[in-house]
């Protein structure tokens, strides 16, 4: 059966001639196989009922509007039927990082484990979107509105406090401060609260704070920024010094792995560096799998489409950093050809699997 598939993008990689490398290997795979496949621009209105199915692959510009990209994701349900490949419920959450991270944390943890662990992390809510479920059951959330805007340095101080019992990890840590619907590092700052000795690119340089009065002043700034949708304030993790694993799953498998080069905002796509499975620090593959297991039996998912688990590893063990439901850059200009051949088929078949689900 043939199947009219969208795969959408945002408008600089949805013009012909310059499509995203990951986005056009797999229309053409898609295409070989008998199926119509466009690669659209999901600013620009298309009606959704032409197709069999979206696929949301590289709309990497969703942060400068996530109210009205969140609505566009409503658009593309027609007669209460989604055409959304991925799980719009799932979707949704992943343009805030505390919808998906919150749960996270709660079920993992943040101290050190050999088993794995989350990059400890606050997370600070405006208000219209906080409700009893963020203020009561989540510890690591905080409503904008009852904060009325304190100083940074006045919130570290009360998490410092709260977790002073437990030889916190927030004692004098160095920080990372981002909001809370972002991409590609935007408005994201490095803190050092005990010195500046981090690898920061020279062209990133303005992104280093040590000041505590800038420091506030910047956090306010994201807060501020509604499209932020809220901030974030999380521990900086030494081993970014030695680069992060990005794994990426197709159907809840594993289908490749590529390394960041270390150091805070120096990473440059074409620089990352293939590793195999069996090169995978150690536990950090079960880690990535118990976590996808928690977020299927959380939506009701069977499985996820595609997916990229971010890592970092120390002595202590794996350490999430972020995990990228929406729209993930897949590396696969990172694999080498023989191999990405036989990846770019397996994307294909997590498409078409899920479509045939879609279908019903």
């Amino acid at each position: 059966m043939s199947y009219q598939i969208a795969i959408v993008a945002y408008g600089k990689f949805a013009q012909s001639g310059n499509y995203w490398p990951d986005d056009n290997w797999l229309r053409l795979e898609l295409a070989r196989r008998g199926h119509n496949v466009s690669i659209v621009d999901w600013e620009i209105p298309f009606d959704p009922i032409i197709f069999d199915a979206i696929f949301i692959s590289t709309t990497w510009n969703f942060h400068y509007d996530p109210n009205r990209f969140l609505n566009w994701l409503d658009s593309c349900e027609i007669d209460g039927k989604s055409r959304l490949i991925n799980d719009k419920r799932l979707l949704k959450h992943a343009v805030r990082k505390y919808d998906i991270m919150l749960p996270l944390l709660e079920r993992f943890g943040e101290k050190p484990s050999v088993t794995g662990s989350i990059v400890p992390t606050r997370f600070f809510i405006p208000a219209h979107i906080s409700n009893e479920l963020y203020n009561s059951r989540f510890a690591n959330a905080f409503n904008l509105n009852q904060l009325e805007h304190e100083y940074l340095t006045n919130q570290i101080e009360k998490i410092e406090r709260q977790n002073s019992e437990d030889e916190s990890l927030w004692l004098e840590a160095d920080l990372v401060l981002k909001p809370a619907c972002s991409a590609d590092g935007r408005m994201t700052y490095l803190y050092s609260r005990i010195d500046a000795e981090y690898l920061v690119a020279s062209q990133h340089e303005n992104i280093l704070l040590t000041k505590a009065s800038i420091a506030n002043g910047t956090f306010l700034e994201i807060l501020s920024d509604t499209d932020n949708q809220g901030g974030i304030i999380q521990i900086y993790q030494r081993a970014v010094q030695s680069g992060e694993y990005s794994l990426t799953f197709f159907n809840d498998e594993l289908s490749h792995a590529v390394k960041k080069p270390g150091g805070f905002r120096q990473d440059v796509s074409l620089d990352r560096i293939f590793v195999g499975e069996r090169d995978l620090p150690d536990g950090m593959l079960d880690f990535a799998n118990r976590i996808l297991l928690f977020v299927c039996e959380k939506y009701g998912l069977q499985a996820i489409p595609r997916v990229r688990v971010d890592m970092f590893t120390d002595e202590n063990g794996p350490i999430l950093s972020e995990i990228e439901f929406l729209e993930p850059n897949t590396n696969l200009r990172n694999v080498p050809e023989k191999l990405r051949n036989e990846l770019i088929q397996r994307y294909a078949d997590a498409i078409l699997k899920q479509i045939i689900l879609l279908k019903g």
